[in-house]
């Protein structure tokens, strides 16, 4: 397997959470203070939170602004 110099979205999310100081840990307390319980599905609140909330109003870009930056690449599993 070739590794590319390029990186996936995904990577490129936890990539920018690292270099920005968040952590798993950070994600995941952001989303219980933002969604206190609120009943939908664990993807509808992550898509939800990245929407309106992210750290504080701050979060990496969207998957074609990052692709278009050069950033990542296209994931070909999608």
């Amino acid at each position: 397997m070739e590794i590319s110099k390029k990186q996936t979205y995904e990577q490129y999310q936890l990539q920018w959470m690292i270099d920005h100081g968040f952590s798993l840990k950070d994600l995941m307390e952001s989303m219980d203070r933002y969604f206190m319980n609120d009943g939908d599905s664990i993807q509808e609140l992550f898509e939800d939170w990245e929407c309106n909330c992210g750290f504080g109003g701050i979060l990496y870009a969207c998957k074609d602004e990052a692709i278009d930056c050069g950033e990542c690449i296209e994931d070909e599993e999608e």
